[in-house]
């Protein structure tokens, strides 16, 4: 599967464009808070997996995995993740490891069974705006995602997504978002947010 990094240390990511999002953090027995402030955002119809490093030894035990747990959810209690996994870690003083409970058998079993989740719960299309499209056209694609909403992707012609909606309640409403992207697209304007503003003295 194709996956995207982002360090929460430089700010949250824009989850919109991903259907699966995996949160990890903790050092020893500390959550890092900006896996929790994080984990507060709205994750309405995405699949949310959490997975804890370096918590104790190699086979963590499951009552240090779920007080984490309990941990990194504080802010966001209703999020149920489909999967929360921990393992050991290494730690380096002077480049020499004073802790190695690394077990990279764990970490990679649990990555292809979490793979397999993610792809049973991938949204199908359920209509295809334009059946045929050529090599260099754009489709919508209307889709029904976990939590039964329905969403919209704009793909490029060479099927990278490019804009992901809202979730709507109904396949109606969904349709009436690409009629609305279809008529003001041509018209908007693009406005730099990351532009900082200037400071008035």
């Amino acid at each position: 599967m194709e996956v995207t990094g982002a360090d929460l240390r430089n700010g949250p990511p824009d989850i919109a464009p991903f259907q699966n999002i995996i949160v990890g953090g903790v050092d020893r027995t500390s959550v890092y808070n900006e896996a929790v402030d994080f984990l507060e955002k709205d994750f309405w119809g995405k699949n949310v997996a959490v997975y804890f490093s370096c918590e104790d030894d190699e086979n963590p035990r499951a009552q240090s995995t779920e007080d984490n747990k309990q941990k990194v959810l504080t802010k966001n209690k209703a999020l149920k993740p489909i999967d929360v996994a921990a393992f050991g870690g290494c730690m380096l003083r002077q480049g020499r490891p004073v802790m190695d409970e690394l077990n990279m058998n764990r970490v990679r079993d649990w990555a292809i069974e979490l793979g397999k989740k993610f792809n049973a719960l991938e949204p199908k299309p359920v209509v295809e705006m334009q059946v045929a499209a050529k090599e260099n056209e754009g489709v919508f694609e209307i889709i029904c995602d976990a939590a039964d909403r329905f969403r919209f992707h704009l793909k490029a012609g060479n099927g990278e997504i490019i804009a992901v909606s809202q979730s709507y309640l109904s396949k109606q409403s969904a349709e009436g978002g690409i009629a609305s992207v279809k008529k003001n697209a041509p018209m908007a304007k693009v406005v730099d947010l990351t532009v900082e503003a200037a400071i008035e003295a």
